[in-house]
């Protein structure tokens, strides 16, 4: 097949020309995607491969295709990768450190249980700040902060914070659920 060829980003471009509901709903995730993947292969080329990784797993998540709130989840995520990039500076001495924190970084979320549990993290805190703010866009907007922050946390010492991300995820929740579910 053709398609397998194409990068993920060239997979949802492709996607958005022949879909509008997706267009429409991931219109912030698609803009941001094109941005990241633009200041990766400027910064940290190396860092190509894994961000196909986690855009996989992102496009692969059936709770996260449909809906506005999906679309406002995955450009959160884009955009906290996209700010960490625009920092890395190949000329300055912690750059291989910022690399392997940012490659760290999206391995781990991009891995099921991490991204499940991110994903639900944000539809519970989205629907706190429902009854918190006066608008939609308001909420989400304060939602997609929250994410960022998050996965800003984990870039900083993404080995020494992973447990804390987690905790701050609810990993252990889901996988609770998911051990013990009746």
């Amino acid at each position: 097949m053709v398609d397998e060829d194409l990068s993920e980003l060239e997979k949802m471009l492709k996607r958005a020309q022949i879909d509008e509901e997706y267009r429409g709903d991931n219109k912030d995730y698609l803009e941001e995607t094109k941005k990241l993947y633009d200041e990766i292969l400027k910064r940290a080329p190396q860092a190509e491969t894994t961000l196909e990784l986690l855009l996989r797993r992102i496009n692969s998540c059936d709770l996260c295709d449909k809906g506005e709130e999906s679309g406002v989840f995955k450009a959160s995520i884009m955009s906290a990768f996209r700010e960490y990039v625009e920092e890395i500076d190949p000329t300055k001495p912690d750059y291989k450190q910022k690399v392997n924190s940012l490659e760290y970084s999206m391995l781990h979320l991009s891995t099921k249980l991490v991204f499940t549990a991110t994903y639900i993290t944000f539809l519970e805190e989205l629907q706190n700040n429902l009854r918190k703010y006066d608008s939609l866009k308001e909420a989400y907007r304060w939602t997609s902060e929250y994410i960022k922050s998050a996965i800003r946390y984990l870039l900083e010492d993404p080995i020494g914070h992973r447990k804390r991300f987690e905790e701050y995820m609810q990993v252990d929740k889901l996988l609770s659920r998911l051990l013990y579910k009746k």
